[in-house]
């Protein structure tokens, strides 16, 4: 074997690294929720960053087992400003994004690297997700919102994602010089 056929193996390899990130506020039953979610992969993520913009650090759950965390109390932090700054601290090529109300299915993070290895040109694969409360008014409202964004899309409706449930490319953010915006309070 060549150099050469090393190098593509090692770049496959790392293809498949994978950081999600993500954000909370005064909301730790939820995290807890959403952590056990991500424990329960049938693919693991090689890190999971927790932005807590919350007023108390210690709110953060204990107790989860299987998973790398890297926790970082940023008081006062936006959303964007936290996903901003978890962005930051992620160390691997495919970056997920997750809130704290969200509830990944056992084959998301599968499904979501399945989809970046098929369409290797792709920067950024929208997933599924589920709200947490499922029946909650604000479920509900996201659900309702989407549906509407999806309709205003058309033909094109791919063109719309939820920040909360996609994997991006970080090689694409960085090279784009792509920041989320603060003056956006939910950028989807």
């Amino acid at each position: 074997m060549t150099r050469f056929h090393v190098r593509l193996l090692n770049v496959k390899y790392n293809h498949i690294k994978t950081s999600v990130i993500v954000i909370t506020k005064n909301r730790s039953t939820r995290l807890a929720k959403c952590l056990r979610s991500l424990a329960r992969q049938s693919t693991k993520p090689n890190e999971v960053i927790v932005i807590d913009s919350s007023d108390d650090h210690r709110s953060f759950p204990s107790g989860i087992n299987g998973l790398s965390i890297i926790y970082r109390h940023a008081p006062q932090y936006s959303i964007p400003v936290a996903r901003q700054a978890g962005l930051e601290l992620a160390r691997f090529p495919n970056t997920l994004f997750l809130d704290d109300d969200c509830i990944a299915p056992t084959d998301w993070l599968k499904k979501m690297l399945n989809l970046s290895q098929k369409y290797p040109r792709a920067a950024l694969i929208a997933g599924r997700l589920t709200h947490s409360p499922a029946r909650s008014i604000y479920a509900q409202i996201i659900s309702d919102l989407r549906k509407k964004r999806l309709l205003q899309a058309g033909c094109a409706g791919y063109l719309y994602f939820n920040i909360e449930n996609c994997l991006i490319r970080k090689s694409f953010i960085i090279k784009h010089r792509i920041k989320f915006d603060e003056s956006m309070l939910h950028e989807d």
